[in-house]
C-alpha cells in the first residue's frame, strides 16, 4: 500500500477515536476565526480600494464614494510595507480623504531595491525621498487635491520631513514615532508628532525636535505656533503602546481625526476600527486552533537520539567563527548581499551539523515523515497565518520576483531546520537548543559587526528569526515532541524560514 494512503488511514483512525469535545472546540474555534476575519474584513466596508503602479512603486488608494478634496499620503517605516498602515488609511479615509499606501523600494511587493549607504542621509534617504515625490506628483495631477498631508511612521517620519521641506503643497505632516535629525525650520508645515508612551527615546527626540524650532520646554497635547507662518506644531503621546503597537491603537486614530479638526480638514473625528484588538484575538484563536488540530495525528514512537557534548560544542564554537570566514569568502548567488550571506550561513551550519553534532539514529528516521502532517504545517503557517499578516500586518506573500530567492533559501534552510529538529530529541533539550539558537544570533550579530555597511539588515534578520522562533518553531517543536514527526517537521520547517526570510526581509544591494 503507497505511503500516503496507509499514513490517510492512520488519520482517519485518530480521528474515529477522537474525543468529541475536542471536535466541538474546533468547530466553534473555526466558526470564530471565520467571524473574526469577517470583523476585519467588515473595517473596509464603505471604502472603495484600488491600486496604481507609480513607476514600479505600487501605491493602494482608498476612499469612500463620496471624497473631499484632501489627499493623504501614508508611509511605512523601515522594514515594514503598506500593510502596516492599512489600520490608519481606512480611519483617516472614513472622513472622506482619499488616502494613499505604498511599499517603499526593496519593502513589500516593491521589486526595485534600494541602495546606498545608509548612514549617509545622502544614501537610500534621497531615493526615498524621490520615490516619495513621485507619488505625491502622480496623485496630485490626477485629483488636483486642495490639501495634501504626509503621514510617516519611524524611519518614513524623517522622509516626510525632508520631503515637505523642498515643496510649497503640503499642508501638514504626520509623524508616529518620529526618527529625524532634520530641524523644523519655517520651511516645515503644520507637524502633529505622536510618540508610543513606551518609547522614551523617541519621545526625548521630539522634544529636541520642537525645541530646534524655537520652542522653549515644550508640552504635550499642546498646539505651538510659527510666529512668522502661523504654521501649528503638536507633539502626544499614547499610552500602553510601543514602536509598532502605535499604529493600532484606538487613541491613535482619535487623535489623528482630532488634528484634522483642528486644521478645518474634517468637520468631525474620524471612525475609529479596531482591527489591533481583532489582529490579536485572530492569531491567537489561530494558536489555540493548531493545538487542538495536532490531537488528530496519530502518535509515533520515538527512535532516540543520542547527542555527543564534545562534538556538539565544538560544531558551536565553528559557528561562533563562520563570519570571520564567510567574510573573507561570501557566497553569492542573488544580486543581495544578506540574502547571500543567510543562504551560505544556513547552508553552513546545517551541513556542519551533520558531522560535527551527528545523532544516533537507532531506527525509525524515514518512519517519522508523515505528509499529512508537512503540508498541514505548512498550510496552517503560511495559509492562515500568512493570510492574517500579509492583509493586516506586513507582506508575507511576495512578488514574483522573490519566488527566486526562496528557491535559492529551500535546501540551506531545511538543512539549518534538521539541525535544530534533531535536539529536541534529546535529552535536556532545552539546554543545547537554546546554546544552539545564542550561538546562531551571536554569529549574525559578528557579522554585522565586521561588515556593516553591506550586512546591516542582518539586524532585522534576527529580529525575523527570533519572531519565527517564538512562533512557527515554537509550535512545530511541540508537535514534533509529542508525535515524533522528525523528517517531516524539518521540511515543512525548512520551507516555512526559507518563506519567511524570502517574502519579509527588505531588497538592499550596494
Amino acid at each position: 500500500m503507497p505511503l500516503y494512503k496507509w499514513q490517510l488511514m492512520e488519520n482517519f483512525s485518530q480521528l474515529k477515536n477522537s474525543n468529541r469535545r475536542d471536535i466541538g472546540f474546533i468547530v466553534f474555534l473555526v466558526a470564530s476565526f471565520f467571524f473574526l476575519v469577517y470583523n476585519l474584513e467588515k473595517s473596509s466596508d464603505g471604502l472603495l480600494n484600488t491600486s496604481f503602479n507609480v513607476e514600479q512603486t505600487p501605491t493602494f488608494l482608498t476612499h469612500k464614494e463620496e471624497t473631499s478634496s484632501v489627499l493623504v499620503i501614508i508611509a511605512h517605516g523601515f522594514g515594514g510595507s503598506s500593510n502596516f498602515m492599512k489600520s490608519l488609511s481606512n480611519s483617516i479615509a472614513t472622513a472622506g480623504h482619499r488616502t494613499v499606501r505604498f511599499d517603499l523600494l526593496g519593502h513589500g511587493i516593491n521589486p526595485v531595491a534600494f541602495s546606498g549607504d545608509v548612514s549617509n542621509s545622502e544614501g537610500p534617504s534621497v531615493q526615498f525621498i524621490n520615490q516619495l515625490n513621485s507619488v505625491i506628483d502622480f496623485y496630485k495631477i490626477k485629483f488636483s487635491p486642495s490639501h495634501i498631508v504626509l503621514v510617516g511612521h519611524s524611519m518614513a517620519t524623517d522622509i516626510i520631513i525632508r520631503t515637505a521641506a523642498t515643496r510649497r503643497d503640503i499642508t501638514s505632516l504626520i509623524a508616529l514615532s518620529a526618527y529625524t535629525n532634520k530641524k523644523l525650520t519655517e520651511k516645515i508645515p503644520n507637524i502633529f508628532v505622536l510618540n508610543g508612551e513606551w518609547e522614551n527615546n523617541l519621545v526625548k527626540k521630539t522634544k529636541e525636535l520642537f525645541i530646534s524650532s524655537g520652542i522653549k520646554n515644550p508640552e504635550l497635547n499642546k498646539i505651538y505656533f510659527e510666529p512668522k507662518t502661523n504654521y501649528l506644531r503638536k507633539m502626544s503621546i499614547i499610552k500602553n503602546s510601543e514602536h509598532v503597537g502605535i499604529l493600532y491603537m484606538p487613541n491613535t486614530q482619535q487623535e489623528i481625526g482630532e488634528w484634522f479638526v483642528e486644521l478645518g480638514l474634517s468637520e468631525h473625528p474620524h471612525q475609529i476600527n479596531h482591527i489591533g484588538l481583532l489582529l490579536l484575538c485572530t492569531l491567537f484563536n489561530l494558536f489555540v486552533l493548531f493545538l487542538f488540530l495536532i490531537k488528530f495525528f496519530p502518535k509515533k514512537k520515538s527512535f532516540g537520539l543520542t547527542l555527543y557534548k564534545t562534538r556538539f560544542f565544538t560544531f558551536i564554537i565553528v559557528v561562533l567563527l563562520l563570519p570571520f570566514l564567510q567574510f573573507m569568502s561570501p557566497f553569492k548567488v542573488t544580486d543581495f548581499l544578506v540574502f547571500n550571506y543567510l543562504i551560505s550561513f544556513f547552508f553552513i551550519v546545517g551541513t556542519l551539523s551533520y558531522f560535527l553534532t551527528p545523532v544516533s539514529f537507532r531506527n525509525g528516521v524515514i518512519d517519522s515523515f508523515n505528509i499529512y502532517s508537512f503540508f498541514f504545517l505548512i498550510f496552517f503557517f503560511i495559509g492562515l497565518f500568512g493570510y492574517i499578516i500579509d492583509n493586516y500586518v506586513s507582506t508575507f506573500i511576495g512578488d514574483g520576483g522573490r519566488i527566486n530567492i526562496f528557491c535559492f533559501f529551500l535546501v540551506p534552510c531545511f538543512l539549518f531546520s534538521l539541525s535544530a529538529q534533531k535536539l529536541y530529541q534529546v535529552k535536556n533539550y532545552w539546554v543545547y537548543l537554546n546554546i544552539f539558537k545564542l550561538s546562531i544570533v551571536i554569529s549574525l550579530g559578528v557579522a554585522i559587526f565586521l561588515n556593516f555597511d553591506d550586512l546591516f539588515l542582518l539586524s532585522y534578520a534576527i529580529l525575523i528569526l527570533l519572531l519565527y522562533w517564538i512562533l512557527f518553531g515554537f509550535l512545530s517543536s511541540l508537535f514534533n515532541r509529542r508525535y515524533f514527526y522528525f523528517l517531516s517537521n524539518s521540511l515543512s520547517n525548512g520551507v516555512i524560514l526559507a518563506w519567511t526570510l524570502s517574502t519579509t526581509l527588505p531588497l538592499y544591494s550596494l
